[in-house]
C-alpha cells in the first residue's frame, strides 16, 4: 500500500529520568560546602531533587558557569582571592556571560564589606543574607523561592520562543504548494516547535475506511521513518506507535506519550490526520499548547495545498487535452467535457473563492465560497468588471498587473500580501491570492483563488503583541522596549533632536509584599502602569524594566520636560492609592531622569545615567525626582 509500516528496531523500556536542580556553592571556606549540603540533604521542589556544584573560588565559578548554561541558583560569598570577588563574579555572570537566568543571592560572613544597600543597588543579585543570619529555615526558603523564580523565568522564555516559532512555522507551512512539501514540511516545524529532531509520520485512514479500520495511509515520513517513502521493501510499524495512530484517530484527539506525541488533526473539509512525532521526553503543558495552536494552522493548509494542487492538475490536464487535439476530436472534445465537470464540482465545494475573468476583464466564474467571501450573489458579480471586487486605490495597479502576468511566461502566480478587496458593503479585508492563466480557443481565462486571512493575520498579530508585552503590566516587556529605544536613539541622533528617558521605582516595594502579600503587590505595579500612562504623552513608551522597576522613553524631550514628566509621574502616585478590598495601600515612587548628551554613546549608557539618578533619588529620601 502507499504508505507502509516499519516495525521499531528495538522495544526497550522507557526511563524517565527526573532532572535535578543545579545549585552552585561558591565559597572558599569548605566547612560552608558541608554544611550547605547538609541543611539541603533531601530537599526536593517541584518533584526534582538539588545538585550542588562546588567552586571554591570566583575564577573557578567562572569556568564552571562557562561550561554549564543550566546552574540555576549560585550560593555567592563576597569574599575569596580578593575582598570583592565575588562581586566581580557578578558582573561577568551577567555581562561578560550574559546569563539574566540563573538566580543569586549573595551570602558574606562580613557584612561591612559589602554593604547590603550598596550591593542590591548596584549589582543584579536576586537576594543577600549575612551568613550568621542563614540558619536551615531560612536557607531552606531562600533556595525555594530563587528556584521558584529562575523555573518561571525559564517557562517565559520558553513560551516566547516557542510562539516565535510558531510564527515563523505558520509563514513557511503557507508556502508550500505540493502535498509531499506540504506534509513533509508539517513534520519539520513540529520538530521545530518542539525541539526535537523530524522522526515522525504524518498518517490517515485510507479514503472510505470506517473508524475501525486498521488501514493506516502514511502521507509522509522523516528521519528513522523516510523508509516508508523511499523504500518499497519496508515493514509495517511497530506494534505501539501503529496503536498510537489508530487510537489518535479512534478518539479523535490528542496522545501523550512519555517519548512520543500522537496529536489529533481536523481539517476545515473533515480531514482526520494523525501526525506521530517522537519526542525522547515527555512534553510540558507549553509545549502542547504551542504545539495545538500550530495545529489550527496545519489542518488550514492542509485543505489549501490540497486544493491548489487539484486545481493545478486540473489546469495542466485541460492545457494537455487543447495542445493534443487532433483528428480523435470528439473523443478528446468528450474528455474535455468530463475534465470541465470535475473541474466544475471542485470549484463548488472549494473553501476558498475562485473567480475567473475573461480577456476583458469580466467576471465569467463567481464560485459559491465567492458568495460567502464577498457579499455579491453569483447572478450580481457575473458579468461585470472584476474591479467590483476591488477597492478603487487598487483599480489601476491590478490592471498593471494583470498585463505583466498575461505577458510572462509563467501560468501561475501568488500574489505577495499585503492585497486588499473590497466587499458587497464597502469594507476592504486582506486577502491572499494565487492566479493561474489558461489559453483556450475562445480566448485567455484568468482565475484567482482568494483566501480572506482577516482572522490570520488578527491571530498573528496577538501573538507578537504577547512576545513584546510584560504579562502582569501590560507594559512594554524589557526586549520590546530596548528595540525601540535602539531605534528612538538612533532617529535622535541623526536628526540632532532631543531624547530622554525616566526611570521610576516603587519605593519600599518589597515592604508591600511582605505585608499585604504578593497578590497586592501586584496590582500595585498595574496601577503604577495604569496611572502613568495617564500622565505620559502618545508617543513616549513606558515599559517594565525588571521587578518593580520601571523606565520611560521620552522621545524629542529636553532634560527640564523630562524632569517636568518625572515630577508629574511622581505626583501621581503619591496622589492615588491601590485598594483590594480589605486594604487601602498607598505608594510613592522615586525617578531618575537623563537626556542624551554629544558624549551619550548608546541607548544603553542613557538608562546608565537615568539609573544612576534614579539611585540618587533613593538615597536622598526617595519620593523624589533627580536629574542624571
Amino acid at each position: 500500500m502507499a504508505g507502509k509500516l516499519i516495525f521499531a528496531k528495538k522495544n526497550t523500556a522507557e526511563v524517565i529520568i527526573t532532572r535535578p536542580w543545579p545549585i552552585l556553592i561558591v565559597d572558599d571556606e569548605i566547612e560552608v560546602h558541608s554544611v550547605t549540603r547538609l541543611a539541603l540533604g533531601g530537599v526536593t521542589f517541584k518533584g526534582r531533587p538539588l545538585e550542588f556544584v562546588d567552586a571554591h573560588s570566583a575564577a573557578e565559578a567562572r569556568q564552571i558557569l562557562a561550561e554549564r548554561s543550566d546552574i540555576a541558583l549560585i550560593l555567592l560569598d563576597v569574599v575569596m582571592e580578593t575582598d570583592d570577588a565575588g562581586l566581580r563574579l557578578i558582573q561577568t555572570i551577567r555581562e561578560e556571560l550574559s546569563n539574566r537566568r540563573v538566580r543569586i543571592v549573595l551570602r558574606t560572613g562580613q557584612p561591612g564589606q559589602a554593604p547590603e544597600h550598596n550591593v542590591i543597588i548596584n549589582y543584579d543579585i536576586n537576594d543577600y543574607k549575612a551568613k550568621t543570619e542563614l540558619t536551615q529555615e531560612k536557607l531552606f526558603t531562600t533556595v525555594i523561592a530563587a528556584l521558584r523564580s529562575y523555573d518561571d523565568i525559564v517557562a517565559l522564555d520558553l513560551s516566547r520562543r516557542g510562539l516565535e516559532r510558531i510564527i515563523d512555522a505558520a509563514s513557511s507551512l503557507f508556502q508550500k504548494r505540493s502535498m509531499r512539501m506540504f506534509a513533509s514540511g508539517v513534520l519539520t516545524q513540529v520538530g521545530a516547535v518542539l525541539g526535537c529532531g523530524e522522526d515522525g509520520i504524518l498518517a490517515m485512514r485510507r479514503e472510505g475506511a470506517s473508524d475501525d479500520d486498521e488501514q493506516i495511509l502514511v502521507m509522509a515520513a522523516a528521519g528513522q521513518f523516510l523508509d516508508l517513502m523511499e523504500d518499497t521493501q519496508a515493514q509495517p510499524l511497530a506494534p505501539a506507535i501503529l496503536a498510537a495512530v489508530r487510537a489518535t484517530l479512534g478518539d479523535r484527539r490528542h496522545h501523550y506519550g512519555p517519548d512520543y506525541s500522537c496529536l489529533y488533526l481536523l481539517t476545515p473539509n473533515q480531514r482526520e490526520l494523525a501526525i506521530y512525532v517522537r519526542t525522547n521526553r515527555p512534553l510540558t503543558e507549553i509545549d502542547r499548547r504551542l504545539v495545538e495552536v500550530l495545529g489550527t494552522n496545519i489542518s488550514i493548509g492542509l485543505d489549501n495545498v490540497n486544493m491548489y494542487e487539484s486545481l493545478a492538475d486540473m489546469n495542466r490536464n485541460l492545457e494537455a487535452q487543447v495542445r493534443q487535439r487532433t483528428a480523435e476530436l470528439d473523443a478528446k472534445r468528450e474528455e474535455a467535457e468530463a475534465a470541465t465537470q470535475r473541474f466544475k464540482g471542485i470549484i463548488e465545494l472549494a473553501g476558498d473563492a475562485v473567480v475567473s475573468i475573461d480577456a476583458d476583464h469580466r467576471i465569467i466564474l463567481f464560485n459559491p465560497a465567492g458568495e460567502r467571501v464577498f457579499g455579491y450573489s453569483a447572478a450580481q458579480a457575473l458579468g461585470q468588471p472584476v474591479a467590483l471586487l476591488l477597492p478603487p486605490s487598487a483599480h489601476a495597479t491590478h490592471a498593471d498587473m494583470i498585463a505583466r502576468f498575461v505577458a510572462d511566461t509563467a501560468a501561475t502566480r501568488h500574489i505577495p500580501s499585503p492585497v486588499h478587496a473590497r466587499r458587497a458593503n464597502g469594507q476592504e479585508f486582506p486577502i491572499e491570492i494565487s492566479i493561474s492563466k489558461l489559453k483556450l480557443p475562445e480566448g485567455l481565462i484568468l482565475t484567482a483563488v482568494i483566501r480572506d486571512i482577516t482572522d490570520r493575520l488578527a491571530f498573528e498579530e496577538r501573538l507578537r503583541h504577547l512576545a513584546a508585552t510584560d504579562p502582569l503590566t501590560g507594559a512594554a516587556n524589557r526586549r520590546s522596549f530596548m528595540e525601540t529605544g535602539i531605534r528612538e536613539f538612533s532617529n535622535a541622533r541623526r536628526h540632532g533632536r532631543p531624547l530622554s528617558v525616566a526611570m521610576l521605582d516603587a519605593d519600599h516595594f518589597k515592604l508591600v509584599n511582605d505585608r499585604y502579600g504578593h497578590a497586592v503587590g501586584d496590582e500595585v505595579l498595574r496601577h503604577l502602569v495604569a496611572r502613568g500612562r495617564t500622565v505620559l504623552r502618545t508617543g513616549d513608551l513606558l515599559g517594565r524594566y525588571g521587578g518593580e522597576e520601571f523606565v520611560v522613553l521620552l522621545p524629542n524631550t529636553p532634560l527640564d520636560e523630562a524632569a517636568h514628566v518625572g515630577e508629574r509621574l511622581r505626583a501621581e502616585m503619591e496622589a492615588t492609592f491601590v485598594n483590594d478590598g480589605e486594604h487601602t495601600v498607598r505608594f510613592t515612587v522615586s525617578v531618575g531622569v537623563a537626556t542624551m548628551i554629544p558624549e551619550t554613546e548608546s541607548i544603553e549608557r542613557l538608562l546608565a545615567d537615568a539609573d544612576k539618578a534614579l539611585y540618587a533619588a533613593k538615597t536622598n529620601g526617595r519620593n523624589r525626582v533627580e536629574r542624571g
